[in-house]
């Protein structure tokens, strides 16, 4: 675990106790050096660092921040310019994607209609047709450099489509009409992984419903699955709470904000299990605070310092926590659409004139050059940080806290006794060597409540931990309402702040699925950094 700078530190009654919210941002990169500095690179151990229209500009591009690591772009072509390229232009284009790879650089190409329109007009045949055949054309150009070919983005019934409109553009299941796009790039490119669009940012019904509309209604493969090779998301974050205008901590943000995506993995599991890479395309702090969608604040406006580190942490954490993986996280944008100085949406990282995003751009910087990011491959041991306990709370489309008593935890006193990190009421500290993020101060019958998407096969159970007094605790640790595993967490040498690894639980059987876990501090007296189910 690593932190964000909160707190100068103190030592009290054998506990650590923070007695400020500013630790030194040392604490941060300490942390996240300790956890990450070891990591293997490539889906799987490809780095999942990424942004959008990258730049060769060796002053102000993008490999600035690139610290020779591997890295993914996003980037756009729209089918109405694409369709009157000369052979010159498409010689330009693809000289520069081919100068991405050469750079360690794949490629998401995002193709849209018109700059005006992500996908041809409702119930317009006819430019669905070139539509298909345009992308077919960019495809057999370009669909060698690229990793994935994502069609559309952010559609929702009112904006001029339907979901129904939308699955006949991308892959119609009418055997009658052979002007789809999925078959005919597939045609020439059977290895490019063709993906529908991105959602936006924010769950909500609406948004929910039109995605899950086209997912049944585009053709089925031989197995009875959509055909659909991959999926993009994307992940923005707002204010902390309704009350509260700084940008929130995107490790625990709640499904409004950036973890919006959340809703989406349930449902591509659900469907396909692990089997489809996810992209998220889009992240920044491009959002608002007050009331839901309004006050509306760019990141040049928003951008809190390390939220970039802290993003980047989300994503793994949630790697190392689910089996259905995470393979990038691209800001939007580096500058709009490859050109030099360019920002339509105020949150490019290629501007200095802002200190704001020089800030961000400097975490940036840093995360690519201090960590060895990737997002593993599923199948393997599912690792928890106890202080990542759940946030369910949307309360009026904006938090109020960031969790539920009684949904998310049950703490006996009130407050936080650490007082870092979370503002709710579990207590929760770092060590005093900086390494170690716990939640402590535990008491008999108090719970913390997780969720996770993983399952198939045989687990283990395991603890980091410490206690400072003699004896053992009992921990219990439920699956969906169902005590898998009692444990007893005994310190060999009795003291707070030196934390062990248990030894492993019984073997137990959990099938695929998304599963509530729910630790339980039968005893208390014990600090837990994290547990982890260890796949046999």
């Amino acid at each position: 675990m690593y932190l964000n700078a909160w707190g100068s530190i103190r030592h009290g009654a054998g506990r650590l106790q923070t007695t400020g919210r500013h630790i030194s941002v040392l604490v941060l990169f300490a942390l996240l050096l300790s956890i990450h500095s070891g990591s293997v690179l490539a889906q799987g151990t490809y780095p999942i660092y990424g942004i959008h229209f990258w730049s060769p500009s060796a002053s102000s591009g993008s490999l600035q921040i690139q610290n020779g690591k591997a890295m993914w772009t996003v980037e756009l072509i729209y089918t109405q310019d694409a369709r009157t390229w000369s052979e010159a232009k498409w010689s330009e284009v693809r000289a520069n994607f081919q100068a991405m790879r050469n750079n360690n650089i794949r490629i998401i190409l995002r193709v849209d209609y018109a700059y005006w329109s992500t996908i041809p007009p409702e119930e317009n045949w006819v430019e669905k047709y070139y539509f298909a055949h345009d992308c077919k054309l960019i495809a057999s150009k370009v669909g060698d450099l690229l990793e994935a070919m994502i069609i559309g983005n952010e559609l929702l019934d009112g904006y001029g489509f339907t979901s129904g409109w939308y699955a006949k553009v991308f892959n119609t299941s009418d055997p009658s009409d052979p002007n789809s796009v999925y078959p005919l790039v597939k045609s020439v490119r059977p290895n490019l992984k063709v993906g529908i669009y991105a959602p936006g940012g924010w769950p909500g019904t609406a948004n929910l419903n039109f995605w899950d509309n086209v997912v049944a209604s585009v053709k089925k493969d031989a197995a009875g699955k959509p055909q659909i090779d991959c999926f993009p998301l994307h992940a923005y974050s707002g204010a902390s709470t309704i009350s509260d205008t700084n940008a929130e901590d995107p490790r625990y943000g709640d499904e409004c904000d950036f973890r919006g995506f959340v809703p989406y993995m349930r449902r591509i599991y659900s469907i396909f299990g692990t089997s489809k890479p996810v992209y998220i395309t889009e992240t920044n702090t491009q959002w608002y605070f007050g009331q839901w969608a309004s006050n509306m604040l760019f990141s040049e406006q928003s951008y809190r310092a390390n939220w970039i580190k802290e993003a980047f942490q989300a994503v793994d954490d949630w790697n190392k926590g689910n089996d259905l993986k995470i393979c990038a996280l691209c800001w939007y944008v580096w500058q709009w659409q490859c050109i030099e100085g360019c920002d339509q949406f105020q949150n490019a990282l290629c501007r200095t004139d802002n200190n704001l995003l020089n800030t961000a751009r400097n975490d940036f910087w840093w995360v690519t050059y201090f960590t060895n990011m990737s997002p593993g491959n599923p199948g393997g041991n599912i690792r928890i940080q106890a202080e990542h306990y759940r946030n369910s709370d949307t309360e009026g489309g904006r938090g109020i806290k960031n969790a539920v008593a009684g949904t998310d935890y049950y703490d006996t006193t009130s407050g936080n006794s650490g007082n870092f990190y979370r503002w709710e009421d579990v207590d929760i500290s770092v060590d005093p060597y900086y390494t170690t993020v716990f939640v402590g101060w535990t008491a008999p019958n108090e719970w913390l409540t997780y969720e996770s998407l993983f399952g198939g096969g045989n687990y283990r159970l395991k603890f980091r931990f410490s206690r400072g007094a003699a004896g053992s605790s009992k921990v219990r640790l439920q699956v969906d309402g169902v005590t898998r595993w009692t444990m007893y967490l005994d310190d060999p040498d009795d003291n707070w702040d030196t934390y062990h690894e248990s030894a492993l639980g019984a073997t137990v059987s959990i099938p695929a699925g998304q599963h509530i876990l729910k630790l339980i501090f039968d005893d208390g007296l014990v600090n837990i950094d994290w547990f982890e189910l260890v796949r046999q």
